[in-house]
């Protein structure tokens, strides 16, 4: 994808949960030009293993690869979209976060109120009713 078609984003690949340690083609893919692997956590510590016991440059040449691959295509996603160096990123809120938070406190003083109100008249008021009918 990358030398014929000029492909520079991410290559992940397809779901596969149950490999065989025996058939495992997690190097294979990786030395192919793999970036990352889909449902299988433990391809990155096997892959770590393998470079740090062996010493493998070109191993650690294609994981540098795949990390400029990461870069590139996040730097060129949404979540940098319009973003140039002279950028100025601010904080602020939004106006329905103070909202939201009136409201569920509101809601959660009626709550309250409400459990008071329960309790009074489950013991409280049940209580005098008891003792005038007596």
């Amino acid at each position: 994808m990358r030398n014929e078609w000029g492909f520079k984003g991410i290559t992940i690949t397809d779901s596969v949960a149950n490999w065989q340690a025996s058939n495992n083609p997690t190097l294979a893919s990786f030395a192919a030009g793999t970036d990352t692997f889909n449902a299988r956590a433990a391809c990155g510590s096997e892959l770590k293993s393998y470079i740090v016991q062996n010493k493998d440059g070109f191993m650690l040449q294609q994981l540098r690869l795949a990390n400029k691959h990461f870069f590139y295509a996040m730097s060129r996603s949404n979540n940098i979209n319009g973003l140039a160096a002279d950028t100025e990123v601010t904080d602020f809120t939004p106006w329905w976060q103070p909202a939201l938070t009136a409201v569920c406190s509101v809601i959660g003083v009626a709550t309250a109120g409400c459990a008071v109100m329960y309790v009074l008249s489950r013991f409280v008021f049940n209580k005098k009713k008891g003792e005038a009918e007596q």
